[in-house]
């Protein structure tokens, strides 16, 4: 699953729950400034990359998700919740 924006278009939200993504070359990514990304009870494995997020793009998770052999399990950083 690719969130994707570029500066000056319209913000891209997605929430995720109990998703299974294995065998991809990314499971879920999050790619641009404006693109959000929700994730719970989710499992990525088998991956070559379990969840990316890039060039400003967030990926939100409560940490009840299992990201696990992936040949890289997180690109960028997951935080716990979204900033107010």
């Amino acid at each position: 699953m690719n969130a994707f924006s570029t500066a000056g278009t319209g913000v891209n939200n997605a929430a995720l729950d109990s998703v299974k993504v294995l065998n991809a070359n990314v499971g879920i990514k999050a790619n641009g400034p404006q693109s959000v990304v929700v994730l719970t009870n989710s499992t990525l494995s088998g991956n070559a990359i379990g969840v990316q997020a890039q060039n400003g793009g967030a990926v939100y998770t409560p940490q009840n998700n299992t990201i696990t052999g992936n040949a890289t399990n997180v690109s960028g950083s997951l935080s716990s919740a979204p900033s107010r």
